[in-house]
């Protein structure tokens, strides 16, 4: 809602325009070459060459002189042999590379080019502006001995006019025997960016050498960046310096076995009145191990204890203690008569709560629909849907996250079973083995779970996921587990589901929780080559619960029976008709509704009649059309409506689908869709869409 302010003296006061933004047709586009010439296997040259064109409005012709931009890149890579070893055929070379690389400031490039961490490798902003022409070179020299020796200096800069002025020195060293390997790679940076000076040193070293079956290594990074402005001496906030380093002893073949026991610190500062403090201080101990050696018994497990300590201005906060731990195992028993799989992983860290919006996009490309429950025309939060129809599809839900954080225990846990009795008893001669050899099971449980921090390393129960626990912040909990009869059998086949969804969300205004549960019984039958019956049977609760919103709280008990038969004399031909019948019943206050008899009850009888005729290699086309009778005992314009109702009204609905499928040529594909809909007191929708596919 918006209120117009009067200008004062000529001056805007208001805080928004009444103006709609053109989207112009753009144009962007980019063309490069380049060479490669080898003189011999120790001297090559690299030249790439790129012209870019971004035009942000084709309607208009002013403003076009920076529409055009180019590049050129020259790399040059050589070696010479310095001594030959004559027994072992290798050879000590001396290395020296140079290269250059020119941007023009017009340059756009279509997708990036550049490292990923081209930007901290020369302390500039993420996607900084190409404020004027760009210049990048290297050179390198020093001498390499295969993958046993190497020690390269390197010299790079980087130029912008006057908006950034860089150079950094690196060292790349490396020395390897059979028992022991050194490595250092290392940089220093000097850079003028906007008149803000800074000195950047960072390395990294490992260490490793053998003994008996054994391997002892150390590694450490370090990264020291100082920022200031270049006329004072003071450092600025963003300052910062971390050391890490770790000292493990793994085992020396690990082609079967990997086992490893570590200890890693971890030391940060921080700019504290323009000088560089300690900030917090890590300690972590763990043990990992791969085990692969037994045969279909893969297990792999990983502990890390960790104690944090936060300094601020010499006050040392209370000490942080956390437990770091992922086991996996995935046995395969019995000729793969079972086969499993477990995860468990557990852990600490930080829990934001969430706001979300609902964006407007294109038709049909969306998954909500908003339904204006209260006739105000303002679309507010708790009166859009998951979309039922396409049309209806207008929006998609956007999370943002917050500043406001919770500290909470993180725990994963998923595992899985599957029973094939026919891996081995299906030759048996026996009728009650075969009988039971036409069973299979198939169970999966997977959850994700986040709770406050209540000072307990051990808090983690499988089990335990009561949506009303105080400590529970965001829950993601599943369970299905199947019993199938026949599963792949021509004539007859039947399976039994159960399900079980739970959510559990943390936002800005409450808790939201969300559960799912079902039971589904699925049986086929093809009585003839070209007649088949196929039934689904399914009760379920479906329930919603928000702290912020009590209007969209149900509690839905459905009864869901469709049966169905087709006709299929052939390949190219299907014909089916089918009847489906759907009773729901909001049961959230069963007590009381049965008491004064008005809960929500909805009944739903569905006709429908489908078909498809196929052309091999061609096409296809199918069509659908149904009639809905629907019954319902309440207002029509609530959020327990919509989802009982299916989007439509009480009263004779009808729907219709129909779709063309046509393969042109080999790789492209053309379809066709239309459908509509026609609710009482309501116009008849129809919608339609014509999509080509090309395929490489």
């Amino acid at each position: 809602m918006y209120k117009w302010v009067a200008p004062v003296g000529g001056v805007l006061q208001g805080n928004y325009e009444p103006v709609i933004p053109l989207v112009t047709p753009k144009k962007k586009q980019m063309f490069a070459a380049g060479a490669n010439y080898e003189f011999n296997k120790n001297h090559n040259l690299d030249v790439e060459g790129v012209y870019t064109k971004n035009d942000i409005n084709t309607f208009s012709k002013f403003n076009s002189q920076n529409d055009d931009g180019y590049g050129l890149k020259v790399n040059s890579n050589n070696q010479s042999v310095i001594k030959q070893d004559t027994v072992s055929k290798q050879s000590l070379n001396a290395v020296y590379n140079i290269g250059y690389e020119y941007v023009q400031q017009n340059f756009n490039p279509i997708e990036r080019y550049r490292a990923i961490e081209f930007e901290r490798d020369w302390n500039r902003p993420i996607n900084a502006p190409i404020n004027t022409d760009q210049h990048v070179g290297f050179a390198q020299v020093g001498i390499q001995k295969n993958n046993k020796l190497k020690l390269l200096y390197g010299v790079n800069f980087f130029k912008e006019g006057v908006f950034y002025d860089g150079l950094k020195h690196s060292v790349q060293s490396l020395f390897n025997t059979k028992t022991s390997n050194i490595t250092y790679n290392g940089s220093y940076l000097t850079s003028n960016y906007n008149s803000q000076l800074s000195n950047f040193y960072r390395h990294k070293t490992a260490f490793s050498q053998s003994f008996w079956k054994l391997r002892v290594n150390f590694l450490d990074e370090f990264e020291q960046n100082r920022f200031r402005k270049n006329t004072s001496d003071s450092l600025l906030s963003r300052s910062y310096q971390f050391w890490e380093w770790e000292g493990n002893i793994t085992n020396k073949d690990t082609s079967g076995n990997l086992y490893k026991l570590f200890y890693r610190e971890r030391r940060d500062k921080q700019a504290y009145n323009s000088i560089l403090k300690d900030s917090t201080y890590a300690q972590n101990t763990g043990f990992s191990a791969n085990i692969n050696s037994i045969r279909n018994h893969p297990f792999s497990v990983v502990f890390t204890y960790r104690e944090l300590k936060l300094k601020r201005d010499s006050m040392t906060i209370k000490p942080d203690n956390t437990l770091l731990s992922r086991i996996e195992y995935s046995p395969r028993l019995i000729k793969g008569f079972i086969t499993s799989s477990m995860f468990y992983e557990t852990g600490y860290g930080l829990e934001n709560k969430k706001e979300y919006y609902y964006l407007l996009v294109a038709a049909g490309q969306g998954t909500y629909a908003w339904k204006d429950y209260n006739d105000n025309g303002i679309a507010e939060l708790n009166e859009f849907e998951i979309a039922q129809f396409s049309d209806q599809a207008l929006y998609i839900k956007v999370y943002t996250p917050t500043n406001q954080y919770v500290k909470v225990l993180h725990d994963q846990f998923s595992f899985s079973l599957n029973l094939r009795p026919a891996v081995f008893l299906k030759d048996s001669s026996g009728k009650a083995l075969k009988f039971i050899s036409r069973f299979a099971t198939q169970s999966v449980y997977r959850i994700d779970k986040k709770s406050y921090d209540n000072g307990k390393l051990f808090t983690f129960n499988p089990t335990d996921i009561r949506l009303d626990d105080s400590l529970l912040t965001a829950l993601n909990s599943s369970l299905r587990q199947s019993l199938f009869f026949n599963q792949s059998a021509a004539v007859f086949g039947t399976d039994y589901t159960y399900q079980s969804n739970l959510s559990k969300q943390l936002l800005t205004n409450g808790f939201e929780t969300r559960e799912n549960t079902t039971h589904e019984w699925r049986w086929r039958w093809n009585v003839t080559k070209a007649w088949s019956l196929n039934s689904i049977n399914l009760y379920g609760i479906k329930s919603t619960v928000s702290e912020f919103f009590s209007t969209r709280n149900y509690k839905l008990e459905s009864y869901d029976f469709e049966q169905k038969l087709s006709y299929q004399p052939n390949t190219a031909f299907r014909i089916s008709v089918l009847y489906k019948h759907n009773k729901k019943q909001n049961i959230i206050n069963r007590t009381e509704a049965m008491t004064i008899g008005n809960a929500e009850k909805a009944e739903l009888n569905d006709f429908g009649l489908e078909f498809k005729f196929n052309q091999v290699e061609k096409g296809s086309i199918t069509g659908k059309a149904n009639f809905i009778n629907i019954s319902y005992n309440a207002p029509e314009n609530t959020p327990v409506a919509y989802e009982m109702l299916n989007a439509l009204k009480t009263g004779y609905n009808y729907t219709w689908e129909l779709s063309y499928q046509r393969n042109l040529t080999n790789n492209i594909q053309i379809s066709i869709n239309y459908n509509g809909r026609k609710s009482p007191n309501s116009k008849i929708i129809n919608i339609g869409g014509a999509q080509v596919r090309a395929f490489f």
